[in-house]
């Protein structure tokens, strides 16, 4: 009797323990990055990205098989599910100090548009993070700039049998540069359409030292027939 009783004891503290194990674990969002979602090589590094649940959430990546970061990477798994995308790794010079740091995809939405992050190369070689440049759409650089392009739509009402869809369309350009190691935005054109008015409106917000980011500096409202007066460029 008393053995069963210590039996039973022992596969109740057993069951408390993987109960307490598994509140924990989701109470505190810790993950175990055990699934490789995928992995290449270019140029003489390697990436391996890896995560779990769906989720890929680091990259590990080498150079000349020797390890130089295993660090953060955001994205579902779906990023690598068409077998027949040509996933790769841009190695260009983000921050204008002369390196060239690494470049890689981390989503692709509904327009098709690539989305970047940005893993800095530092004085000694090893790569950083930088939590700014985590989601840059059609990032393109030009060796002292970063540049970005997308558009948007926020509905603000659905269309029914009384109303057409109301919605704001945005399509925005923006320049950004490395100020005290910060991907900052230095200035954003947009053109805006309001659905509703049937008009558009050219909007420029430029980096605000004191504000700390983007304030609005100047805009000019149009109709749609003259569209073509407007186009978003640095010209």
């Amino acid at each position: 009797m008393v053995k069963n009783k210590r039996v039973i004891l022992a596969i109740v503290a057993a069951v408390a323990v993987i109960l307490l194990s598994f509140i924990t674990i989701k109470a505190f969002d810790i993950h175990f990055n055990v699934i490789t979602y995928h992995s290449f090589e270019q140029d003489g590094y390697s990436f391996k990205f890896k995560g779990s649940a769906n989720t890929v959430r680091k990259v590990i990546i080498k150079k000349d098989s020797k390890k130089v970061g295993s660090l953060p990477f955001d994205a579902t798994s779906e990023l690598f599910a068409d077998e027949e995308l040509e996933y790769s790794a841009r190695l260009e010079d983000a921050d204008g100090d002369g390196d060239n740091d690494i470049i890689l995809p981390c989503a692709f939405d509904e327009d098709n548009d690539i989305h970047y992050t940005v893993y800095l190369t530092n004085v000694d070689g090893k790569l950083e993070h930088n939590e700014n440049t985590k989601d840059l759409p059609n990032l393109s650089i030009d060796g002292e700039h970063l540049f970005t392009e997308q558009t948007t739509k926020e509905i603000l009402l659905e269309k029914n049998t009384n109303s057409p869809e109301i919605y704001i369309r945005k399509h925005s350009i923006t320049k950004y540069a490395f100020l005290d190691g910060e991907c900052t935005a230095l200035e954003e054109r947009a053109i805006i359409y309001y659905a509703e008015n049937d008009y558009y409106c050219y909007s420029v917000y430029a980096y605000d030292e004191e504000y700390g980011g983007l304030k609005y500096v100047d805009e000019k409202w149009f109709e749609p027939e003259d569209i073509d007066k407007y186009q978003l460029g640095w010209e």
